[in-house]
């Protein structure tokens, strides 16, 4: 009997000896999750991506090239430009979760780390990559801020690397010293060079729900698509008429009406 137990003994050591841990990912929420892994790699994981999907839209028609839109006295206007920074993503589950990409950014100067989660969003593009995000749960929206974090007004374009939304010089105010919210450019319809720009200079919070709530199985990509209704920039606007302090508070006026319709 004693000997029985010396050869199982000697077995059980031969195996153990010869077993080695097997490295992969252990992150449940990412893609290439290993369930089979007992020792995490360094950096393997690939998490599953947040990306944004932008319909610009005219009377709820897509639209690619410069549309006509017209204000309270029907004169026509060329709409050549939108542009404006969002920030501070976040998806909204049922129980109260809120989820963000798990990105960051160092922020030049400082030694402090930002949310990366900033795009700029422009009528001329459809889908902005936003980062990586861990989310699960029941989702019934999302929300988002226009506008930029205060303490990004401490940078300028060149602090920031190549191809950041951030390093683009089109809403950096040189006199200033700091970058604009955003803008939005007309031109008279019967003159190519008469351009009128307004300055959206209120931070705005944008909240959208789903049609209707919706699970979202581990390890899936999330795509949230919105709509700017650019029909309603002009809307109650008299551009020959009123100055120019009041077509401001006009378009600030109208921005919930062109995120949210």
């Amino acid at each position: 009997m004693a000997r029985y137990c010396q050869i199982f003994g000697l077995i059980a050591l031969v195996f153990s000896s010869c077993y080695k841990p097997k490295e992969g990912c252990i992150d449940a929420f990412a893609q290439n999750f290993d369930p089979t892994a007992d020792v995490a790699c360094d950096g393997c994981c690939q998490l599953p991506s947040l990306i944004l999907q932008v319909r610009h839209l005219l009377a709820d028609t897509n639209f690619s090239t410069a549309p006509v839109l017209y204000d309270v006295l029907d004169t026509p206007f060329l709409l050549t430009q939108v542009q404006f920074y969002i920030y501070d993503i976040e998806l909204l589950a049922a129980d109260g979760t809120i989820f963000q990409v798990s990105d960051s950014i160092d922020l030049p100067n400082t030694g402090k780390k930002l949310l990366n989660d900033m795009q700029l969003v422009t009528n001329g593009q459809f889908s902005y990559p936003i980062g990586a995000i861990s989310a699960t749960k029941t989702l019934v929206g999302f929300r988002f801020k226009v506008g930029l974090p205060n303490d990004v007004q401490s940078t300028e374009p060149a602090d920031w690397p190549a191809q950041h939304p951030l390093s683009s010089n089109s809403l950096y105010d040189q006199t200033g010293g700091q970058y604009q919210t955003g803008s939005v450019s007309f031109n008279r319809f019967d003159s190519e060079t008469q351009t009128i720009v307004w300055h959206i200079d209120t931070p705005h919070q944008v909240a959208l729900l789903f049609d209707q709530p919706f699970e979202l199985p581990v390890g899936f990509a999330v795509n949230l698509l919105f709509e700017l209704q650019h029909g309603f920039w002009l809307f109650d606007a008299d551009i020959t008429n009123d100055n120019a302090a009041t077509l401001q508070l006009k378009l600030q006026n109208n921005l919930p009406l062109v995120f949210e319709g």
